[in-house]
């Protein structure tokens, strides 16, 4: 008799603990700043029914223009009184053609304010997305290909952040981070 549900892949049951591991380290962060994290999602927690209709879906889905993104994880946090909206994506593997397309279907989201919508977030805020590559060449390489395309990312370079996920391991998940036209940052609640 096979169980029922779906099998998880060692593959995702490494994208699954990474996901928590950042959590926890997001969760760090937030308490050395003395903030508070208001809601903290992975793409792995479910809303809806599964019993009859089988509506379930990621708590992380938002909708757009035909199109539809899952965050690996999102986070809202506050500190003094300022929010800020975080949407975390982790890429695994070489593939920088990948992650190329992906945040050009997360600046359509921006663009469509419905991350906002979802997330009850003001419109006159922009959001982080951060991602967090499992290879540093494939970093480096994705940056190169945004640089390539410059004038298109110029005004959202400080608001999509990249780093390897050795470096998150090796240092303070806050420090060493690479705009995707590689200018160093440091993750912030109340800049920007």
């Amino acid at each position: 008799m096979r169980p029922k549900g779906r099998i998880v892949t060692a593959k995702d049951y490494r994208h699954k603990v990474t996901t928590i591991d950042i959590q926890i380290e997001l969760q760090k962060w937030i308490r050395r700043r003395k903030a508070e994290v208001l809601s903290y999602h992975r793409y792995f927690d479910k809303e809806g029914s599964n019993r009859k209709v089988r509506r379930m879906t990621s708590v992380n889905k938002v909708s757009f223009q035909n199109s539809f993104i899952i965050p690996d994880s999102t986070m809202l946090a506050k500190e003094g009184g300022f929010e800020r909206l975080y949407l975390i994506e982790l890429h695994y593997g070489k593939d920088s053609k990948r992650i190329y397309n992906q945040i050009n279907a997360h600046l359509q989201l921006l663009l469509s304010f419905r991350a906002h919508i979802k997330y009850d977030y003001p419109k006159d805020r922009a959001y982080f997305i951060l991602i967090a590559f499992s290879e540093e060449t494939t970093l480096h390489n994705s940056i190169n290909r945004f640089k390539e395309q410059q004038a298109k990312y110029y005004d959202v370079d400080q608001f999509i952040l990249c780093k390897s996920l050795t470096s998150i391991n090796e240092t303070n998940i806050e420090d060493e981070w690479l705009s995707i036209l590689g200018n160093p940052h440091s993750l912030s609640i109340k800049s920007n």
